[in-house]
């Protein structure tokens, strides 16, 4: 285990690149729980470039004329990796400009570079397919910044940390959230510029239920210039202004040929937007609405926000509002958003797909105890009046606004990162174990599986009955073959087998969960665990195809093996009975069957008991069995069932870890 000499050194970086605002805070050595976070700054994600190359971001970038005047300057560059080229370049550039400035800005980085670890924010709602895919292709972005040691955290996990953190700190007077409120199960709403993030907690030492989209607060700052432009020459639009539909028109060609410059204009009604909500209730009249005009070039830009208008904005499909955006968008989840408007979709997230995500995990919004709003977009007055109105009113519900969320999550990864150091050894042995000694566990116990008699015994069973079947005369000797084989092969097929497969997996389940526990137990006693239940009761899930595509690439398992959209080990291990009968079936051949009446004749016309048959009922179950044994024995025939439990187990395991870490971090 790192010792506290060790820990004292480290530096944790809490590094939230969103895709309005970027935060980073730091803890100044890791060894105890006392040190404080540090915030070094936050400022807006604005990219800028200058004439050389060098990368110029957040406010400075309006105080350099050569950085926002041309067509280098960006904001919402922040997206799903992989997707676009240029937002992953600006990401990486982004992202080395703020570290200079870190390392500028606090000098002790600079000195102690070696011993900083950065754990970075990543949106919950792109972690729902291919998560591991998408967190190396995320990280990938930060090391060619040089980012120092890079980890890559759901933010979901960076909010749940932050608010457990928070009741750790007895000097804390813990005003947002108290231990007591911990102890049911917590929601944590993030209203952010690119993705709306909701996080379930169940237990907060459990694992988080999450749930997303990427309906970020930035699609209004979108909206809110395309409704000026369109509206800007109406009779009674509040500005006075000397324009034509010419002017628009140029000015509405120039932002759509000019990403730099539509991109500033969002910029500017992003700003009002924001200085509307601090402000709301002073400008719900047209009368007294809040109004600005600012210069793109040449060309005046009229900005207005009033309540009638923001709100018929919140309550217009989006496509309406801003076509041009989903024209362009090449992301398959936004497109899922177009039909709605931006408040419906909230709502449709946090009444109906959140009432989904509860019922799928045993809860309703009965059993919450706390709702927390963080996000930037959570200082909006629809929003908290949404959020009261999707849950009831209780004497034990209640609501938490952050003050400051903004920095919520950037907080939140830094003490993910001082949990994460202080337990890393701990998870660093699990892993080990599941490198070790899993496999050799997982081998023995399949090794020992009853498959090879339950399909012996079926092979007992049809030989008898259809040996009874030819002595009762009812079938010729040389239809023996073909219904013993017609027949074991429907039973490879049916309901039956899948219950008796079933069945064998639950043992197996228990054989195999009780020596994983007991090989683990030395290593929970060893951080203070005392005897903890490592594996859920059932870990062979039924169907984890999603978590089977994710280790694919990780144990280089042949995805082309897994043929469909569904995957679960009693349906693998059906294919796999599936695949002995039809080896079976051509291994046996019919001439072994055709001279039952010449040899056992005798039996077929004298009152003998069935006892008498017996030798060649073994003889037949014997030779099945055989097969049976020689195909599991074969390592390429069921490395699939023996990797789909492999991925399951490890699965749970990093479950429950996560559990474990923050059992250890608490004492």
């Amino acid at each position: 285990m790192t010792s506290n000499h060790d820990l004292a050194n480290v530096i944790v970086l809490g590094f939230d690149l969103g895709h309005g605002e970027t935060a980073l805070t730091y803890i100044e050595g890791c060894q105890d729980k006392s040190n404080n976070i540090d915030l070094l700054f936050s400022d807006i994600s604005v990219i800028g470039y200058l004439p050389d190359g060098e990368t110029i971001w957040g406010e400075d970038v309006f105080l350099n004329d050569l950085a926002s005047n041309d067509d280098s300057f960006d904001i919402g560059f922040k997206s799903k990796p992989g997707i676009y080229d240029d937002r992953d370049l600006k990401i990486s550039d982004f992202a080395k400009a703020v570290y200079q400035k870190a390392l500028y800005k606090a000098p002790q980085l600079q000195r102690n570079t070696e011993n900083i670890e950065t754990f970075i924010g990543c949106p919950t709602g792109w972690l729902d397919q291919n998560e591991n895919k998408v967190l190396e292709a995320y990280k990938k972005l930060f090391i060619k910044a040089g980012i120092p040691n890079p980890k890559i955290v759901a933010e979901s996990d960076a909010a749940i940390a932050y608010y457990f953190d928070v009741v750790q700190d007895d000097s804390s007077p813990n005003e947002s959230i108290t231990m007591a409120e911990l102890k049911q199960p917590i929601i944590v709403l993030d209203f952010g510029s690119s993705t709306l993030d909701i996080t379930i907690g169940k237990k907060i030492l459990g694992n988080p239920i999450t749930l997303g989209i990427p309906l970020g607060a930035s699609l209004i700052d979108k909206a809110i210039l395309e409704w000026n432009l369109s509206h800007c020459l109406d009779f009674d639009y509040p500005l006075h202004k000397k324009i034509d539909q010419d002017e628009i028109d140029a000015l509405k060609s120039l932002l759509f040929k000019n990403h730099s410059l539509s991109a500033k204009a969002e910029f500017l009604c992003r700003k009002i937007k924001e200085n509307y909500f601090n402000h709301q209730d002073a400008y719900q009249k047209k009368s007294c609405c809040l109004k600005k005009i600012e210069f793109l070039d040449e060309y005046q830009l009229f900005i207005c926000i009033w309540g009638d208008m923001m709100t018929e904005i919140l309550n217009t499909p989006l496509t309406q509002l801003i076509s041009n955006f989903f024209t362009n968008n090449k992301d398959p989840e936004i497109d899922q958003l177009a039909g709605y408007s931006w408040l419906g979709r909230c709502e449709q997230l946090l009444k109906y797909d959140l009432d989904n995500k509860l019922l799928e995990n045993g809860l309703s919004r009965e059993d919450i105890g706390v709702v927390i709003l963080t996000g930037g977009a959570s200082k909006m007055q629809p929003v908290r009046d949404l959020v009261k109105e999707c849950f009831p009113k209780s004497k034990n519900l209640s609501f938490r606004f952050d003050n400051n969320p903004e920095l919520c999550i950037s907080r939140g990864l830094s003490c993910y990162g001082r949990i994460d150091l202080q337990t890393r050894h701990f998870e660093q042995e699990i892993d080990g174990f599941c490198e070790d000694k899993l496999w050799e566990i997982l081998g023995k116990h399949y090794g020992s599986t009853k498959l090879i008699e339950i399909i012996g015994d079926k092979i007992a069973d049809l030989t008898r009955s259809n040996l009874q079947c030819w002595r009762d005369k009812s079938i010729d000797a040389d239809r023996i073959a073909y219904w013993i084989k017609k027949e074991l092969k429907d039973w490879s097929e049916s309901d039956q087998l899948k219950n008796e497969i079933k069945k064998e997996l639950e043992r197996l389940e228990k054989a195999i969960s009780e020596e994983v526990n007991q090989s683990l137990t030395p290593i929970c006693e060893k951080y203070g665990l005392g005897i903890i239940d490592l594996l859920p009761p059932s870990f062979l899930r039924d169907d984890f195809y999603d978590t089977l595509q994710e280790f694919a690439d990780e144990y280089d398992i042949d995805s082309e093996d897994i043929k469909n959209k569904s995957f679960s080990i009693v349906a693998t291990m059906q294919e796999l009975a599936k695949a002995l009968v039809e080896g079976i079936n051509e291994a046996w051949k019919d001439e072994e069957f055709e001279n039952l009446g010449n040899g056992w004749g005798w039996w077929r016309n004298l009152n003998f008991s069935e006892d008498d048959a017996r030798p060649m009922i073994n003889q037949l179950r014997k030779g099945g069995e055989e097969i049976v044994a020689s195909y599991l024995g074969d390592e390429d025939f069921v490395k699939i069932p023996i990797y789909a439990t492999y991925c399951s187990l490890q699965t749970a395991l990093r479950q429950k870890i996560k559990q474990a870490k923050y059992l250890i971090y608490s004492f």
